[in-house]
C-alpha cells in the first residue's frame, strides 16, 4: 500500500457506468429493431468478431478483449509507472510530447471532476464487420462515451470535428477514433461529454 499514494474512498470501479451503457445501447438498438446479444467480455470469441458487429464497453484494464485486438491506434490506455491507483489514462501516441488524458480532480478536495474516454469505430475481423469501442479510464468515462455515441447532438459535434464531405454533405468517416472529456458530478455520474481530439482512419 505504500506505493499507492494518498488513499480515498471512491466507487468509480463499480462497473455502474458499463451497466448503464448496456441499458442505453440495448434500448436504442431494440427501438431500431436490431437484435442485440449481451455477453461478458471474457467470453467473446474470435468467431463472434468474425460473424457480428461488436460493441466493446470498458477499458483494457478490465476488458481483456481490447488487449487481444492489438490494433495500431493513436489513443491507447496506459497504466502509470510505477503502478499507482487512479493514475492510469489515455495517451495520444502521435503528439509530441505525448498528451495524457486521465482523471481530473479538485486540487483541494480531490473529488473527481472529469474522466476521459475513447470512442472508436474500427474495421472488424472480416470485411463488412465493425468493432466499436467505448471505454473510459473509469466507469464514468465508459458511461459518458455511450451517452455521447447515442446522442444526436453529440454526433453533430463529432461530424463537425471529423466529418468528410460526400455528395455535398458532411458525414462521419466510416472508421475513426477520438478522445472524449466526461465531466462528472458527485465523483461518479457522467454529465457533460465533449469531443477533445481524434482522427479518421483509412477505410478498407
Amino acid at each position: 500500500m505504500e506505493g499507492a499514494g494518498p488513499l480515498y474512498y471512491e466507487e468509480g470501479f463499480t462497473g455502474t457506468g458499463e451497466v448503464l451503457g448496456v441499458h442505453r445501447l440495448t434500448g436504442m438498438l431494440s427501438a431500431l429493431k436490431t437484435e442485440v446479444v449481451v455477453r461478458r467480455g471474457r467470453v467473446v470469441t474470435a468467431d463472434d468478431l468474425r460473424r457480428h458487429n461488436v460493441v466493446i464497453l470498458g477499458s483494457p484494464f478490465q476488458n481483456e478483449t481490447l488487449v487481444e485486438l492489438q490494433r495500431p491506434l493513436q489513443f491507447v490506455f496506459e497504466r502509470s509507472t510505477p503502478l499507482r491507483a487512479w493514475k492510469a489514462g489515455i495517451v495520444d501516441r502521435r503528439s509530441n510530447p505525448q498528451a495524457f488524458f486521465g482523471v481530473e480532480r479538485d486540487p483541494r478536495t480531490q473529488v473527481i471532476l472529469a474522466d476521459h474516454a475513447v470512442f472508436a469505430v474500427l474495421p472488424g475481423m472480416v470485411p463488412g464487420r465493425r468493432i466499436v469501442i467505448m471505454a473510459g479510464v473509469t466507469t464514468s468515462g465508459t458511461q459518458g462515451a455511450v451517452e455521447f455515441a447515442t446522442s444526436p447532438d453529440a454526433m453533430q459535434e463529432l461530424v463537425g470535428a471529423l466529418g468528410q464531405t460526400r455528395e455535398g454533405r458532411k458525414v462521419l468517416p466510416e472508421y475513426f477514433e477520438c478522445v472524449l472529456r466526461v465531466q462528472v458530478a458527485r465523483g461518479l455520474e457522467a454529465m457533460k461529454i465533449h469531443y477533445v481530439r481524434g482522427r479518421a482512419l483509412r477505410e478498407r
